[in-house]
Formats: structure tokens, C-alpha cells, sequence
């Protein structure tokens, strides 16, 4: 791991990003369109989905994978009308901050459950559960009929630092930075320190740079955005009566 002025000039970086994204409506064409042909060519024309986002409800990160609060997780009967096949609880437990729910809790509706009694603390080393949580993930979204709801009590920190070790793991060019910025884009979210310094550690050990090879980011992405709406704009203008 770097030197730990440079892991807090990261987890700098980091907070940067979430504070200054504007999360957008899953109707939009502009940056999460964007982000979804730019990372992910094979998503086809799946859209993307949110519900309640003024009041916290849930949102689609990449598709069929959604990150939320605890409210729709409590709802076995309602998470399967919505499609639901797998719930991820991050918050496992009978703690404050925490929600009581297990295997048996969704027997009955055949919703695949996971669970981790994750503590929201700088302390918790959340990525014990990296693996797992990643293999699940992957193992549901292999089929498109699947559909997964990650949640932890708000949504914010543990199910949210889940999220983004899956997509370290699954999309081979995107950074840690990107897989923020790309969450943020559908939902606030404020993971702690110590979870960052987690997931600094993950970049680390699956990225392996290669040598005279220049990786795609959002930020260039972005740019490229801009620069063609500029274009259609200006063709617009000229072609006015």
C-alpha cells in the first residue's frame, strides 16, 4: 500500500468526486448513457431504473444491479413484484444500524440471499468480504433475468463500498475513481475512511498497469461528450432558417 500521504490524498480525491457529482435521472442521455456505452459495450439497449430518489427508495447502478436502503428490503413480497431474484444485505444483524433479515426471511418468495454484519466504522475491515460479496454479484448477473438489490439500513457507506469493489472486479478499465464517480452519478453516497482505504488496497492488487497502453477514462469520455453535443448544437444553429 502507498505511504499514508498518499492513501489520504486519495481518499482527498475521492471525497472531491462524491461532493461535486450531481447524480442524474435514470431517463437521462447525458453522463450515465454515457458511462454505460463507455464501460460497458454489451449492456445493449437495457435501461436503467430508479425509484423514490428524493426520499432514498433505490437506485440502478449498472443493469439489474441496484444499490438502496433498508426500507424495500424489509418487503420480501414486494421485491419479488419488482423482479428481485437476490438481495445482498450489508448490515446484517440485530444491532443498531443493522437489519435483521436472513435466508429464511425471503424461503418463501425464492429470493437468493447474502448477508455480512458489517459495522460502519473506519475500523471494520470490510474487505474480508470483498470476494464473496464480488462472486455473488457475478454469479447473479450472469443471467439477464436476474435482477439484484444491494442495500445496507441508508444505502450510503457499507452496501455502497460493496458496489464499487463489484465493479473494480467486473469492468477491466475503470478505476476506483471512475466506479465512484459512476455511483455518485445515481445516488449520494459517502462511504467512510477506513472503507475507502479498503478499496484503495483492492485497486492496488487488481490493477496491473501495462506499459505504452492507455486506458479509457470517464473523465476523457466526458470530454468527448461535450465536445460532440458542442457540434450538434452548432450544426443545429446553422441550420436554421
Amino acid at each position: 500500500m502507498d505511504g499514508d500521504d498518499d492513501v489520504k490524498t486519495h481518499i482527498s480525491e475521492i471525497r472531491q468526486i462524491l461532493i461535486h457529482t450531481k447524480a442524474v435521472p435514470a431517463k437521462s442521455k447525458t453522463i450515465v448513457e454515457l458511462f454505460r456505452r463507455f464501460f460497458m459495450p454489451n449492456a445493449g439497449q437495457e435501461e436503467l431504473e430508479d425509484v423514490d430518489c428524493e426520499q432514498g427508495g433505490y437506485h440502478e447502478i449498472v443493469p439489474r444491479l441496484f444499490l438502496g436502503d433498508c426500507k424495500l428490503a424489509m418487503e420480501p413480497e414486494k421485491l419479488k413484484k419488482r423482479g428481485f431474484t437476490h438481495i445482498l444485505n450489508a448490515a446484517e444483524g440485530r444491532k443498531f444500524g443493522q437489519i435483521n433479515t436472513c435466508a429464511t426471511f425471503y424461503e418463501d418468495v425464492g429470493i437468493k440471499y447474502l448477508g455480512f454484519a458489517i459495522i460502519d466504522t473506519p475500523t471494520y475491515k470490510i474487505g474480508m468480504h470483498f470476494d464473496e460479496a464480488i462472486q455473488f454479484l457475478e454469479e447473479a448477473l450472469k443471467d439477464k433475468k436476474n435482477r439484484v438489490y444491494v442495500h445496507c439500513k441508508q444505502g450510503i457507506s457499507r452496501s455502497a463500498t460493496l458496489i464499487v469493489a463489484y465493479l473494480l472486479h467486473a469492468y477491466e478499465n475503470m478505476s476506483l475513481l471512475d466506479a465512484f464517480q459512476l455511483v455518485a452519478t445515481r445516488r449520494r453516497i459517502w462511504p467512510n475512511d477506513g472503507f475507502c482505504r479498503h478499496l484503495l488496497r483492492l485497486e492496488k492488487e487488481k490493477r496491473k498497469p501495462k506499459e505504452n497502453e492507455e486506458s479509457p477514462t470517464i473523465e476523457n469520455a466526458l470530454q468527448q461528450c461535450a465536445i460532440a453535443e458542442e457540434k450538434i448544437n452548432h450544426d443545429a444553429i446553422s441550420t436554421e432558417p
